[in-house]
């Protein structure tokens, strides 16, 4: 045999072991045939009870033994209830034959409208790498409840992820506790850890168009993530409970911990009635980083600081807030003097932009206490016995094109400390503010004439500027957000002089229809007219290329008759 041709007989035999290594394990998918909750016997070949059926946990047992990432089918609507209990020593805790439903690989369950309730004999499910070895779980259409873990490992009421991925999408996990006297309780609803000293293997949260509602623990009464990548996507955590009563701890909807801990909550998402007995009613970050995008923090309360928002000091925690709505919120509940921030408590780094504030209470700092970046957004309707819009002390806040007014207190109405203006602002009563940097712009002691907080449009609560309004056209001439709150384009022409300027707050003007407004509509559809940029924005041109329809211009006719609402 030539060289030539031992070398390809070599190349393919390697290239034959290659494709028999990589191989990827089979999956199988196991249909659960009854309610009852039964073991494998023979898990390893096979899901069936002793009866011949696959229960909910024979096919998770039968997951576990086999190779693949498996399926597991449930019946639409019904109600699968745990019945055998775990034993009293936590010896057999992880034993997937007893207690909660142990998921030790990948695997997804389509739960169809199912019920998976625990009826307090321990949590529902827990997710565990064995090898601190990722992999990824998914639950779709799915409820969990009932849970209540026993022994010294209290993470997780509903569910407890380690060092692995769950997808939740669809689904709701209610009335799960790991209040706990003796042992740590966190997560009543959801625990997510990662693992390793340093943290080398982070888990993985993603929920979304989820609810999370009355779980109770004593940090993160909905979901406590430490070391957790979490990502809440159009879902709702509502009316869960923290009952942890140190200063740091509490989270009643969420805490967030760990250095390499990073939560985003988007897209329409709504942290809502949650209760901390410490810091954070509705979030509480340790450590760690939160963004919150197009979403809304709202009707939260907690006993010491931040009712809708808490961030500690312990290590570079980081807050942003974009297009968002924290309202309604309030520390110190029980009215002890003692609860700052009654929106957001930071005492590490804070950005707003394009975000309302609004009818906080607290003690100090109704709105905002601690230290913000504040660009573009609009703090209103507040209150506090000092500083009742925000509280700058201690702590540095800074201003941008935004509006702080209307806001109530005995000391300071709507602020008190020093505030560094980038220029621009309205500040309805600035007589215990103090006001350094840019202050060209800026309009003191004047009242900024918004509306009430509505739904005036976009995924979130607004002020919307009134016609008469001195924020319209007065803020700032360059580095504005290319949109406001509710997504609507700026700068407008508010005022109708042919010259679009951003506005201050959180919210862009956009003056009604004219029938002037109609007429050049017309003359550009009928080309004696070329649109210009002004238009584009004016008439709602999809771009200045010198192009109207008759339909915009009819639909803008419609308007000013009043057959359509006016922009």
């Amino acid at each position: 045999m030539s060289q030539s041709n031992r070398i390809g007989r070599r190349a393919a035999n390697l290239l034959a072991i290659a494709a028999i290594s990589i191989a990827p394990a089979t999956a199988a998918t196991f249909t659960v045939n009854t309610v009852a909750d039964t073991v494998a016997v023979s898990p390893a070949t096979s899901p069936n009870d002793s009866t011949g059926n696959v229960s909910l946990r024979s096919a998770i047992m039968a997951a576990n033994a086999q190779s693949g990432a498996d399926i597991i089918e449930l019946q639409p609507g019904l109600t699968y209830r745990l019945t055998i209990a775990p034993p009293i020593s936590d010896v057999d805790m992880h034993n997937d034959a007893n207690g909660d439903l142990d998921i030790r690989g990948p695997l997804t369950i389509n739960g169809h409208g199912a019920v998976v309730d625990a009826a307090g004999i321990d949590r529902v499910f827990a997710i565990e790498s064995i090898d601190d070895v990722n992999f990824v779980v998914s639950f779709n259409d799915l409820t969990i409840t009932g849970g209540s873990p026993k022994g010294f490992e209290r993470a997780g009421g509903g569910i407890s992820v380690r060092a692995a991925t769950l997808n939740l999408t669809n689904c709701v996990v209610k009335g799960n506790t790991t209040l706990s006297t003796t042992a740590p309780s966190n997560g009543g609803g959801i625990a997510a850890n990662g693992v390793g000293v340093p943290i080398a293997v982070p888990a993985t949260l993603n929920l979304t168009s989820c609810t999370v509602f009355g779980n109770s623990a004593n940090n993160g009464g909905g979901i406590a993530a430490a070391n957790c990548v979490l990502t809440l996507d159009s879902s709702t955590v509502s009316t869960n409970t923290a009952s942890g009563l140190d200063a740091g701890t509490g989270g009643g909807g969420i805490f967030l911990a760990g250095s390499i801990s990073t939560g985003v909550v988007r897209n329409g998402s709504v942290i809502v009635g949650n209760t901390g007995s410490a810091d954070g009613g509705g979030i509480s970050v340790l450590a760690s980083t939160l963004s919150v995008v197009n979403s809304s923090i709202s009707g939260n309360t907690c006993t010491l600081n931040g009712g809708g928002v808490y961030s500690s000091a312990i290590s570079a925690e980081s807050l942003t807030f974009t297009a968002s709505t924290i309202s309604g919120n309030a520390a110190d509940k029980t009215l002890n003097s003692k609860g700052a921030g009654g929106g957001v408590f930071s005492a590490g780094s804070c950005t707003l932009v394009n975000s309302t504030v609004s009818g906080n209470k607290a003690y100090v700092g109704g709105g905002i206490s601690g230290t913000a970046i504040v660009v573009s957004s609009t703090i209103a309707a507040n209150s506090a016995t000092q500083g009742g819009g925000v509280s700058a002390s201690p702590g540095t806040l800074s201003l941008s094109g935004s509006i702080l007014g209307g806001n109530t207190a005995a000391t300071g109405p709507d602020g008190l400390g020093v505030v560094v203006s980038q220029g621009y602002n309205i500040v309805s009563n600035s007589a215990a503010l103090v006001l350094t940097g840019v202050t060209t712009g800026n309009l003191l002691d004047v009242n900024p004439q918004i509306g009430p907080l509505a739904g005036n449009g976009g995924p979130t609560y607004t002020h919307a500027l009134l016609s008469g309004s001195p924020a319209i056209d007065a803020g700032p001439l360059t580095g504005f957000p290319a949109t406001d709150q509710r997504g609507v384009a700026r700068p407008q022409d508010g005022r109708n002089t042919g010259t679009p300027r951003c506005d201050m707050g959180s919210y862009e003007y956009v003056a009604a229809f004219s029938v002037a407004d109609v007429g050049r509509a017309l003359r550009i559809a009928g080309g004696i007219l070329t649109a210009t940029p002004n238009d584009a924005v004016r008439l709602d041109i999809a771009g200045a290329d010198g192009r109207i329809t008759l339909t915009d211009a009819t639909r803008i006719l419609r308007k000013v008759a009043g057959i359509e609402p006016n922009p």
